[in-house]
């Protein structure tokens, strides 16, 4: 991601800035490390998708009818946008646009 960084704009934050933000609308910018589709309980896709910068990862949640899933995910980076959230002392990111650069 270093590599990436000089397009990155600067009113992003990174991974290990996420703890300070929950609660708050965000957005940040990784290589994609992982992800996976799995249906909801009525059936419909969604995604979680684990970004990669410098610091660490960034668990990404893609919900349908908020932020669609992507079917074909190159390594990025992608920009995602959303609302940082905890729940059982885990932080990640929901997201309301995912875009890649």
């Amino acid at each position: 991601m270093s590599l990436f960084r000089p397009r990155v704009p600067d009113d992003q934050i990174c991974s290990r800035d996420l703890a300070a933000n929950i609660g708050r609308r965000v957005r940040l910018s990784g290589l994609v490390a992982t992800a996976r589709h799995t249906p909801t309980s009525d059936g419909r896709d969604m995604q979680f998708v684990t970004l990669e910068d410098e610091w660490g990862l960034i668990e990404v949640t893609l919900f349908p009818g908020t932020c669609e899933p992507v079917a074909y995910l190159a390594m990025g980076p992608y920009t995602a946008t959303g609302r940082v959230e905890e729940q059982y002392g885990v932080v990640t990111l929901t997201a309301e646009k995912f875009e890649g650069d």
